[in-house]
């Protein structure tokens, strides 16, 4: 195949900040700052405890050094079976449209190194998609993965944010009569509602303490069997470091003898171009026996949603045991675009193990998607 335009690869440099910034806000891409964007590397539980060399990432140059394409590459630590695995995390690809023909060289490079044991891209769209399969990356073997569940806080600005996306007029002045319209057909068919009652018991947390760690210690020892992205109190700090500074974050928890049982983190993911104010349920964990517990995290986002004018909570993925509790809170469901979470592991062995659903209990914890 011939092509119009040549490019180089090479590794990417912090000094490629303010191109790679300009390359993905050229595609809708979210950006960062400079110190935002270096932490995922320089503040990195893993890369500072491995102490080897890992690339922050690929990009690709023209005949006059601009970059055209961008594949970022972040370490993440995970715990299976008592052994420490460092998981490579696809980021950012991103690729000028005159040049797609070259987004292979940086997903061979991806692939092609060496210090992984398992590759993910957790917020792969339908190309992405096609690419990774093709290099035998597997979707995660968890039905539903697809599918989001969602509550509507504010109907009527839930919905002129649904018709500025469809960019349709006077979306302001026709919210009010669909907002209307919807609300009265989920109260018919009985969706969009919870009729438990908060526990009160359940604590609001502004950090990751030691307290987080003891709980760690325990749930990897009690899910010994499942592939856990590693949640120390470290680990979490660097993943919403940024997150907590800009108080986008909520979490809570609930406690047995000052010691925590379980906790949720919610994350602030707003859509600014179409006005939307969402909050995502991005992790919940439990070592308690109490199947409520999940509901009563829930119904205290969905109250706090409504005090600070939020406009949907959204969750995607947990597995089927949590997604079965979620479902008797009667939420909305849509369907993604394409399937969002793929892996591929380097060992055989793993692969194997990893082809089991039970191993597996994935939400956007993992990866990069709530980094």
């Amino acid at each position: 195949m011939k092509y119009k335009h040549m490019v180089k690869i090479r590794e990417a440099l912090f000094n490629d900040f303010k191109d790679v910034m300009v390359l993905k806000n050229r595609y809708g891409l979210r950006t960062q700052s400079y110190e935002e964007w270096q932490h995922l590397w320089r503040n990195n539980p893993i890369i500072i405890n491995i102490k080897k060399s890992w690339p922050i990432g690929w990009v690709l140059e023209n005949d006059d050094k601009k970059i055209v394409g961008y594949f970022g590459n972040i370490p993440v630590a995970y715990e299976f079976k008592g052994e420490r695995l460092i998981a490579a995390v696809a980021s950012s690809w991103v690729v000028d449209v005159p040049y797609r023909n070259y987004s292979i060289l940086l997903i061979n490079n991806y692939f092609a190194q060496k210090n992984a044991d398992l590759f993910l891209s957790t917020t792969t769209n339908y190309a992405a998609g096609k690419a990774f399969s093709s290099f035998r990356a597997q979707k995660v073997p968890v039905d539903s993965y697809d599918i989001s569940l969602f509550w509507i806080i504010n109907y009527q600005k839930f919905i002129c944010s649904v018709l500025a996306k469809k960019k349709l007029p006077f979306a302001h002045i026709i919210s009010y009569p669909l907002s209307l319209t919807l609300w009265s057909v989920n109260k018919l068919i009985k969706k969009n509602h919870c009729i438990s009652q908060i526990n009160r018991g359940v604590e609001c947390y502004t950090a990751f303490d030691e307290r987080f760690d003891l709980f760690w210690e325990k749930m990897k020892n009690l899910h010994n069997c499942k592939l856990l992205c590693v949640r120390s109190s470290q680990h979490l700090n660097w993943h919403f470091k940024y997150a907590l500074l800009n108080g986008r974050v909520w979490i809570f928890g609930t406690e047995k003898k000052s010691e925590i049982t379980s906790y949720a983190i919610f994350l602030r993911e707003d859509v600014p171009k179409i006005g939307l104010r969402r909050i995502i349920l991005v992790d919940f964990q439990t070592i308690d026996d109490n199947p409520n517990v999940l509901r009563e995290m829930l119904l205290c986002g969905l109250e706090k949603c409504r005090k600070d004018d939020i406009y949907m909570l959204e969750i995607i993925g947990l597995n089927l045991q949590k997604r079965s509790i979620l479902e008797t809170c009667s939420p909305i469901k849509r369907k993604l675009s394409s399937w969002p979470f793929f892996y591929k592991a380097k060992d055989n062995l793993l692969a194997r193990e990893l082809e089991k659903t039970d191993v597996w209990d994935p939400c956007s914890f993992d990866g990069d998607a709530s980094l």
